[in-house]
């Protein structure tokens, strides 16, 4: 989450002798209130998963089955999440929760694009799952997640999930 990434090099560059895993219980302390401890383990999740299994460049592409347990994980972590979310009653709390579970929504479609790659998915059936990922974005562009470029948004996305890296 680019959240925590800003947190986290904000402090690392004031002090780079700071323990960062302090950093991160400070942050989901901060952020997350009683749930901290929990979304702590998630973004560890994040952490392992995405530069793993997710469509970063120049990472090598893994079998469908290793993405979809990868897909598996970050649902579960998901669905808890929204759990929390619809029983949580600090406006604070609910912000912040909602945020990650659209992180969370965002590694499930990239995942899900990814196993379609790695399982010889049609090029349409990508197009299509990149086009819904798009339309997640895009639905939500305003809620303090995601950062959508001006150019041609579904050109750049295609490009981007059928490349060999």
């Amino acid at each position: 989450s680019y959240e925590l990434n800003h947190y986290i090099l904000g402090k690392v560059a004031w002090d780079p002798a700071v323990n960062v895993d302090s950093l991160i219980l400070d942050f989901c302390l901060a952020r997350f209130g009683p749930y901290a401890a929990r979304i702590g383990e998630i973004y560890s999740t994040l952490e392992r998963t995405v530069p793993r299994f997710g469509s970063v460049s120049y990472t090598k592409l893994k079998s469908a089955a290793e993405i979809k347990a990868a897909t598996a994980v970050i649902s579960k972590a998901k669905t808890s999440v929204e759990s929390d979310l619809k029983q949580e009653k600090n406006p604070v709390y609910q912000a912040a929760l909602k945020r990650l579970v659209l992180v969370l929504g965002y590694t499930e479609y990239d995942l899900q694009i990814q196993t379609l790659r790695a399982g010889a998915g049609s090029q349409e059936a990508i197009f299509n799952n990149v086009s819904t990922l798009l339309g997640y974005l895009q639905a939500h562009r305003d809620e303090g997640v995601f950062l959508l470029k001006t150019k041609d948004p579904v050109v750049l996305m295609r490009r981007q999930y059928t490349k060999l890296y």
